[in-house]
């Protein structure tokens, strides 16, 4: 079977219907991976969007009064 690292953590119940059914196991992990995918791209396009007031300024040297605005 190809859901044996999980058998530890299942109910005997859960781990029955793991071994009847596993494409429902292939889906909540399907669907995982998918919606990590989504947030990592939510991410990145608010990343990539930001206007440069919105990003954080350069550190400025040590000695040097910081800009004014």
């Amino acid at each position: 079977m190809a859901y044996e690292f999980l058998l530890p953590a299942l109910t005997p119940s859960a781990q029955k219907v793991v071994r009847t059914q596993p494409e429902v196991v292939t889906t909540m992990i399907l669907v995982l991976v998918g919606l990590i995918i989504l947030g990592v791209g939510a991410w990145y396009i608010g990343f990539a969007v930001r206007k440069p007031e919105q990003k954080k300024p350069a550190a400025a040297p040590p000695g040097k009064a910081p800009p004014k605005k």
